[in-house]
């Protein structure tokens, strides 16, 4: 987790130029491509009355720190309406609604009286690859509900891999003469596509099946278009798509690859951002669902939310926690913190930074290996090039005083471009030699 949540933070900070343009536009690029997300919320709570679009922005909106309460109802009941009319959705949709409904902190097993987790579970047990679609996005989400990858399932996975790397629903191949009566006869073949691969991917870097992640990688790199990122199989034009290349990037990241060894395809992400609306769009633009999906998307990448990487933090068998690593050294819960900090809690592996008691923790610098703690993960969110909004915007005077009183000479400490940086009501509410050194 440390290593993703660290290239996380590259992804967002050494996007250049292109991310200058962002903060140009006002910032966090996953907060514009969010507020565009909130902006088309339907009034019972959806987005476009579709329960793949409505759950991946729950997954993103949740990542942000926002309600999804209305959303997960409006799911919850159209769910509740299909298993009903035995309509279940399918593998695949219903993994991404669990997953939506974990990563918001419910409980699967009682999200639609349970019937949707039980239907999932027993379809995915059944499955032999016959959709690697629904195979994967099923396996992907098991960690999200806590559950392990059973071994049948991952050899099956090895097994279904494609002589290029890649992953593919099978399908028929004609072959020979038939009777114009008869069904063509043929051998079945698979061919592989970059969404498959993609989520596949996941799986196998999740699982730990090294050999064959390299080979699904060594498929994607072959993919990837000039102009940095990928493409659906069925609306390829030569040329990206947001919500192929956000899928893929994910898959990187769960990898522990370096952006930087694929052309940093993330600024290919930021290109097809429209920043005066916050919308991601999908080819030209013409349908809803798909742009509503390619924002989702690109929101989780801005936020570096992995799918098959949320089970961390979830109960173990053991009733305590997963952890990433970190040494809290205060267990006293400190004043909130706006979610925009969630940057620098990716970034640093954290498992989390919503109060401030979340910066008395030891994490690494990604650029020289140093450790850092408390008031110096401020003074490096302050003095970085890309991140200097951070304590403009959404430091406050509350968060520093508690901090004041926790870290020994956490005053001394603060940096002078730090303190220049803090706004004047901000400011005024600090001790005074800390306010005459803002104007030195």
């Amino acid at each position: 987790m440390r290593k993703i949540a660290l290239m996380i933070l590259v992804v967002l900070l050494m996007a250049v130029p292109t991310l200058g343009s962002v903060q140009a536009q006002g910032g966090d690029p996953a907060v514009i491509t969010g507020e565009y997300l909130k902006s088309q919320q339907l009034e019972n709570g959806s987005w476009e009355n579709d329960l793949n679009a409505t759950a991946q922005a729950i997954i993103s909106l949740s990542a942000l720190g926002e309600d999804t309460s209305a959303a997960l109802a409006w799911m919850e009941s159209e769910v509740v309406a299909l298993i009903s009319a035995e309509e279940p959705p399918s593998v695949d949709t219903a993994a991404t609604i669990l997953i939506a409904v974990a990563e918001t902190g419910g409980d699967v097993t009682t999200f639609a009286e349970g019937q949707l987790l039980a239907t999932f579970t027993e379809t995915l047990m059944q499955s032999r690859g016959e959709d690697i679609t629904e195979l994967c996005f099923g396996l992907v989400a098991l960690p999200a509900l806590g559950q392990e990858f059973p071994s049948t399932a991952i050899m099956g996975l090895g097994m279904l891999q494609n002589e290029d790397g890649g992953y593919g629903t099978p399908e028929e191949q004609p072959t020979g003469e038939t009777d114009a009566t008869e069904e063509p006869a043929g051998d079945v073949v698979s061919s592989s596509t970059v969404e498959e691969t993609a989520i596949c991917a996941q799986v196998l870097a999740a699982a730990g099946e090294t050999d064959a992640l390299a080979k699904a990688l060594e498929y994607l790199k072959a993919n990837q278009k000039e102009d940095g990122g990928w493409a659906f199989s069925f609306a390829d034009t030569g040329t990206a798509d947001p919500f192929a290349t956000a899928i893929v990037i994910q898959t990187l990241l769960a990898a522990g690859e370096d952006l930087a060894n694929w052309g940093n395809p993330e600024n290919t992400l930021f290109g097809f951002i429209n920043f005066e609306t916050g919308e991601v769009t999908f080819g030209d633009g013409s349908i809803p669902v798909a742009n509503i999906m390619s924002t989702a998307l690109a929101v989780q990448v801005f936020r570096g939310v992995v799918w098959a990487d949320l089970g961390a933090g979830l109960p173990t068998s053991d009733g305590g926690e997963t952890s990433d690593g970190g040494d809290t050294a205060a267990a006293e819960e400190g004043p909130a913190l706006d979610p925009n900090w969630a940057v620098v809690a990716g970034g640093f592996g954290m498992a989390e930074l919503d109060t401030a008691d979340d910066f008395l923790v030891t994490v690494v610098d990604p650029f020289n290996g140093d450790e850092l703690f408390g008031v110096q993960i401020i003074n490096w969110t302050a003095e970085y090039t890309y991140t200097p909004f951070l304590i403009e915007q959404f430091m406050t005077a509350d968060v520093l005083l508690w901090l004041a009183d926790h870290e020994p000479d956490f005053w001394t400490n603060l940096s002078d471009v730090a303190i220049g940086l803090l706004p004047a009501d901000v400011l005024a509410q600090l001790p005074e030699d800390v306010q005459a050194r803002a104007g030195n």
